[in-house]
């Protein structure tokens, strides 16, 4: 995969969890002092939260899939460690990071995790439809052994070996 090509598969999940982020950072501004006694430090503290929780949740995902695409650019051999790594590297930041945030008062905690969860679902929904738009096949159809456009197979060689 090239670095134009890893670019082109984050341009959806980026618009998609763009607009959810702001759709939810608009919510936490109107509803984020829902049931406070000052509703204005609430409406901004839930402005704040659904700022800060669009830009952690795509920042993370953002970056995470732009190194992914690049280590599997190299070496598609690490697909699968590299995934996990990346992954866990950002449960463990996230989490870092929400005990970091967890008595903060300038933030509204709700509005906060609804933000990143909802960019998260609108991420993930975007790669799944980027996904089966764009699919490769990782084996062509009739280029098989007995095919006529396949390679030939030589009747002495081991069945195993083909």
């Amino acid at each position: 995969m090239s670095s134009s090509s890893a670019s082109n598969s984050l341009r959806l999940p980026l618009v998609a969890s763009g607009i959810v982020g702001a759709i939810f950072i608009i919510l936490g501004g109107i509803l984020g002092g829902a049931g406070r006694l000052q509703e204005a430090s609430g409406a901004a503290q839930g402005l704040i939260a659904g700022i800060l929780g669009a830009v952690v949740a795509i920042g993370f995902l953002g970056i995470g899939q732009y190194v992914l695409a690049r280590v599997l650019s190299g070496n598609p051999q690490v697909a699968m460690m590299a995934a996990l790594l990346v992954y866990a590297l950002q449960v463990l930041v996230l989490l870092v990071l929400l005990i970091a945030l967890k008595n903060a008062t300038w933030l509204d905690g709700r509005w906060f995790g609804f933000t990143v969860f909802a960019c998260l679902i609108a991420w993930t929904l975007a790669m799944v439809v980027d996904y089966m738009r764009n699919r490769s096949l990782t084996v062509v159809p009739g280029s098989g052994p007995g095919h006529p456009d396949g390679p030939a197979i030589d009747p002495d060689q081991d069945v195993d070996s083909v």
